[in-house]
């Protein structure tokens, strides 16, 4: 895929995440939050020429790394992708249930590191 075709993916993720939350599907909407930033992520990543992993802690961290380089500023926001995809990992695999509110917050977290990533694209 090309970083414009993650791009669209992601897009459509984040728009598909809102839907979930709206109708009250937690779960699924936490994990659409996590994939859209994942898709993000890997747009940035291949249209900057870097290198791209299909394991998402090797995916991380050279991101991580890539952020160093260009927008140190933004590696305060690994953190908070990295919670975002631990909590993918409980509604996906675990026997816990994501509750609305808990829903909400990975809404708002997610949807402002979206914002932010989305700059570097245009970087």
């Amino acid at each position: 895929m090309s970083w414009r075709d993650y791009l669209r993916k992601a897009e459509i993720l984040l728009d598909e995440a809102e839907k979930d939350l709206t109708f009250g599907c937690f779960n699924k909407a936490v994990s659409a939050y996590w994939f859209a930033i994942e898709a993000l992520i890997r747009s940035i990543l291949l249209k900057h020429r870097r290198r791209i992993y299909e394991r998402e802690g090797r995916l991380i961290s050279e991101f991580r790394k890539f952020l160093l380089e260009v927008k140190p500023e933004y590696v305060v926001l690994i953190n908070d992708i990295n919670s975002i995809y631990a909590m993918r990992k409980i509604a996906d695999h675990k026997s816990k249930i994501i509750e609305k509110e808990r829903a909400k917050k990975i809404s708002t977290k997610a949807k402002y590191i979206f914002s932010r990533l989305l700059l570097l694209v245009k970087f």
